[in-house]
């Protein structure tokens, strides 16, 4: 972790420019907005617009693949992926992707679905959501 000096912050010598204030605080708040609908929260290093959806994948499968359909459309460099599953019984949080020496689950993101696999009978019982950043071919 880096610390932030004072050299670091930003030049203010120059006037603020109100309609760049605005695009800062909607970008901040952009950043918190996790929706099922798409939300589109800055640009990636390539300058293409950078957008966020959370789906709700429902939960896992037991020692199988189960794919759900994310609903993007021209998805092109998925840039961040964030798991939430949490067992329902316990309330355990459990990363993915995870591998305690015998129970796994890996997650897979194609242009259409998220796939995610297990190997053992200790899934069905965590629900799940997925949140995508990402860009867009059409962009």
């Amino acid at each position: 972790m880096s610390l932030v000096t004072f050299k670091d912050l930003p030049d203010t010598s120059t006037p603020i420019n109100a309609n760049n204030l605005n695009n800062n605080f909607e970008y901040l708040k952009s950043l918190n907005d996790y929706s099922a609908n798409e939300v589109k929260i800055g640009t990636w290093i390539n300058d293409k617009p950078l957008y966020k959806k959370v789906i709700d994948f429902g939960n896992l499968p037991n020692n199988t693949s189960k794919t759900v359909n994310h609903l993007i459309s021209n998805l092109d460099q998925v840039t961040k992926i964030e798991i939430i599953s949490k067992n329902l019984s316990s309330n355990a949080i459990i990363p993915i992707p995870y591998f305690d020496g015998t129970n796994r689950a890996s997650i897979y993101i194609s242009t259409s679905g998220i796939i995610i696999t297990t190997n053992t009978n200790v899934w069905s019982n965590n629900q799940t959501y997925v949140t995508l950043e990402y860009t867009k071919t059409t962009d």
